[in-house]
């Protein structure tokens, strides 16, 4: 996997991401931190501003613009020009994401949603071109601990193909 911002604890100004014909697992913008290295428990991972433009490229499983674990991201925008990506995630995994925007050109997702189980304050969908098999407001359905909390979403399709348009999931409550 790819790790933009720290990877356990740290913080990080500016993290940017560009990749070209690449293929990858995962991609966390704001970085890792687990709850524990060699049995103490982490500090906060913060990263201030996340810039990810991938061009045919593969995610097969999770491409996360936020924090995995106990995080902070503060804005973060990615541009998705004709990408494979599993899940998608405007946010983090888990810990709090203030802004977030994707901007779709092309390719395909497997399922997108806004949140999975942190906190995305703002969160904003552009899919211009491409195939979104399952596109979540909130965060997804199928997997119960998706219990993220989505303050204000946005969602603005221009074209492409939705298949499944849901509201999904906020605090863990399906809308």
């Amino acid at each position: 996997g790819l790790v933009g911002g720290s990877y356990f604890e740290g913080m990080v100004g500016h993290v940017n991401i560009v990749a070209e014909n690449c293929e990858f697992t995962s991609v966390m913008g704001a970085g890792w931190c687990g709850a524990s290295v060699d049995g103490k428990t982490t500090r906060m991972n913060i990263a201030d501003d996340i810039n990810i433009k991938m061009t045919n490229c593969k995610v097969t499983s999770t491409l996360y613009g936020g924090p995995q674990g106990n995080g902070v991201a503060d804005d973060v925008h990615m541009e998705l020009n004709n990408c494979q990506i599993g899940w998608l995630t405007a946010g983090g995994a888990n810990g709090m994401t203030r802004n977030a925007e994707i901007v779709m050109n092309g390719g395909s997702v497997k399922v997108a949603q806004s949140t999975n189980r942190g906190i995305v304050h703002k969160a904003k969908f552009i899919m211009n071109d491409g195939i979104v098999n399952k596109l979540y407001f909130g965060g997804e359905t199928e997997d119960a601990s998706v219990d993220g909390l989505i303050e204000d979403g946005f969602v603005e399709l221009n074209g492409g193909i939705v298949k499944q348009f849901c509201f999904g999931t906020n605090d863990g409550v399906e809308m």
